[in-house]
């Protein structure tokens, strides 16, 4: 049966808090019931579930499942309120473990598919700072059957609780790791991946006319100003996502999922256009 929790100075109740700040392990805050189902779906070991009294009455089977993979408590709206890190609570948080990629987890050289290998494709995020954008772009990489992402510079947490959040469940499914600039191109080369960058540079080849078929990281840049011109220097290849109107950029998300879509469309055999 489901423990009352009847303080918000609880210890469980301040874990989640202090989750909410900041991660110092490969522990993770999952608001919502929609992560949580997704993170049992991958099998994530639990540390611990508050629901809120109304949450558990009305969702009993969820309830039921988490009982016999974790702690679970129950606590009032308020109580609850002090252990979710959003301004509306959905009713349940949790605490789990999720692990971070090795960089060739996210960056192989080949990544299967049914019975089929097929080159694989990753992101690189550089200095991308807002967590929403994040896990918008771990929810396009596995939409378009990507590999990996991978966290550089000042990029945000991939396993904070916006980017979770923002992800929609991907990141339990999609390699996440991190590392340095130089780590990332050093370790590429020896992988036989190319490096490829994402630009606004006039002079930056048509990503239309850019073969996609081999295996690529894609790097991608801050919100602002862009991926740094020092670090776009040294990828092997530098494209331009072309647009019209008086458009001058899209946000990270957006500018990830238009290029993997276009690699995807290739390796399955369209015809170019």
């Amino acid at each position: 049966m489901p423990v009352a929790i009847t303080s918000r100075q609880n210890p469980v109740v301040r874990a989640c808090r202090d989750l909410a700040r900041g991660r110092e392990d490969d522990r993770v805050l999952l608001d919502g019931a929609h992560l949580i189902e997704d993170a049992l779906e991958a099998d994530l070991v639990f540390e611990s579930v508050i629901a809120s009294d109304a949450f558990a009455a009305a969702h009993p089977r969820l309830m039921a499942r988490l009982e016999r993979h974790t702690l679970v408590y129950v606590a009032s709206d308020t109580v609850l309120e002090g252990a979710s890190p959003v301004t509306s609570p959905a009713g349940i948080v949790g605490i789990a473990t999720l692990e971070a990629a090795d960089l060739a987890d996210a960056l192989p050289q080949h990544a299967s598919e049914g019975s089929a290998y097929l080159p694989a494709m990753a992101v690189a995020l550089v200095d991308v700072q807002d967590p929403g954008n994040a896990g918008a772009v771990i929810r396009c990489v596995e939409a378009a059957g990507g590999t990996g992402v991978v966290a550089c510079g000042a990029t945000s947490d991939l396993r904070g609780w916006k980017s979770l959040r923002a992800s929609m469940g991907s990141a339990f499914r999609v390699p996440l790791a991190s590392a340095p600039v130089d780590q990332l191109f050093s370790d590429a080369k020896v992988a036989g991946v190319r490096v490829i960058a994402s630009t606004l540079d006039a002079a930056a080849a048509d990503m239309r006319d850019v073969t996609w078929t081999e295996p690529f990281v894609l790097l991608v840049g801050n919100e602002g100003r862009g991926l740094d011109p020092a670090v776009a220097a040294r990828a092997e290849l530098r494209v331009r996502i072309p647009m019209f109107g008086k458009l001058q950029s899209m946000n990270a998300a957006v500018s990830a999922a238009v290029i993997l879509y276009e690699a995807q469309r290739q390796r399955q055999g369209h015809d170019r256009i």
